[in-house]
């Protein structure tokens, strides 16, 4: 599981809060260390959590997840020239 600030742009794309990671407020270290203890103290908590990362990355972010987004953007762009 990651743990990560919230800041405008990336983190919260790839981690769902308390599900696969949390997301902190920006600069809030002392929560930041907050979670790192929750996650270092819990196994079973850092194995759900993991589990729950690989299968986000899975869904949004596999090759074929990736390439069919590539492929309707290119047939998009494709139509709008044709038009």
């Amino acid at each position: 599981p990651t743990i990560a600030f919230d800041i405008a742009t990336g983190p919260s794309d790839i981690i769902e809060d308390e599900k696969s990671g949390f997301l902190i407020e920006d600069n809030n270290l002392d929560e930041y260390a907050n979670k790192l203890k929750i996650l270092m103290q819990d196994e079973s908590l850092r194995a759900k959590m993991g589990e729950k990362s690989k299968e986000i990355v899975k869904n949004k972010f596999s090759k074929e997840v990736v390439m069919k987004q590539w492929m309707e953007l290119f047939k998009k762009i494709k139509n709008q020239n044709n038009s």
